[in-house]
């Protein structure tokens, strides 16, 4: 499974992310193969940047996007906070 969405940043920036296989694909190559095939395809659209994301967790998947030129901007904590009824 291949999942492109396209955003629209600040005036002249395209990028696109949330790209990934799912879990049982994983390892075989298919995450560099599908970053190859969206970095064509957001060239053709015209964008100026392809953006991803990964848990801080998964190592695999950040150290794959740096080896495939991705350079770390940022680290983000997520919250979450139940609301009692």
């Amino acid at each position: 499974m291949i999942n492109v969405k396209s955003r629209i940043f600040y005036l002249k920036s395209k990028t696109s992310d949330h790209l990934y296989s799912s879990q049982q694909n994983r390892g075989q190559g298919i995450g560099k193969t599908l970053i190859h095939a969206a970095e064509q395809w957001a060239k053709q659209q015209g964008f100026l940047e392809l953006g991803s994301d990964a848990p801080i967790s998964n190592e695999k998947s950040v150290n794959l996007h740096k080896q495939l030129g991705f350079n770390e901007i940022e680290r983000v904590v997520c919250l979450l906070k139940p609301l009692k009824r």
